[in-house]
């Protein structure tokens, strides 16, 4: 299994994986395993790639997994992300205020069904903490209320902490924070 950045050619098994999890893609029973909330297209995840980081897990040249991370100016184009901006002067993190923090927003992430419990998500969380260690104070993360296993894994395997919530369009979510280490882990 490969951890790296992701390069043009993986831009399409991002997009595979992107539509097969993609909640309006799922039927209700399907996901309670897991879903991903936003649709990229290629243009967008090669903007994320440089904005911040587009990781991915390749095996066998296949991509099985894959986490975006964007800055706060890149993904407040989106509305959901916009809101979630929005509420960062009301809601604080280890005594700090969201808004007072060079921050990046976290997510999406997505783990292929066949390839989860085998320590991907935490490889990709590490790499990106390495990533961004130089530029970033802490990352800030979204996870639908209805999605469960994402947010079980996040706070369990990864240790981020929940801070808020907040509504858009109906729907609830979650706000969760990390630090990022100065030096790797």
């Amino acid at each position: 299994m490969e951890i790296r950045l992701a390069a043009p050619g993986d831009f399409s098994g991002v997009l595979q994986l992107q539509a097969e999890y993609f909640i309006g893609n799922l039927a209700a029973e399907a996901r309670k395993g897991g879903f991903v909330s936003a649709e990229f297209t290629t243009q967008q995840l090669e903007d994320i790639a440089k904005d911040v980081a587009l990781l991915v897990a390749v095996e066998q040249h296949h991509v099985v997994g894959y986490l975006c991370a964007a800055s706060c100016e890149y993904y407040r184009r989106f509305p959901l992300l916009a809101a979630l901006m929005r509420r960062f002067p009301d809601v604080t993190y280890s005594g700090r205020r969201l808004d007072a923090y060079r921050s990046f927003i976290y997510g999406p992430v997505c783990i292929d069904r066949s390839q989860r419990g085998r320590g991907l998500l935490v490889a990709l969380y590490e790499e990106l903490l390495r990533v961004v260690r130089s530029t970033y104070e802490i990352g800030v993360a979204l996870i639908s209320n209805a999605n469960r296993p994402s947010y079980e894994a996040h706070v369990r395997k990864l240790g981020m902490t929940a801070i808020g919530e907040y509504e858009f369009e109906g729907h609830q979510y979650g706000i969760l924070a990390f630090t990022v280490p100065t030096r790797s882990r």
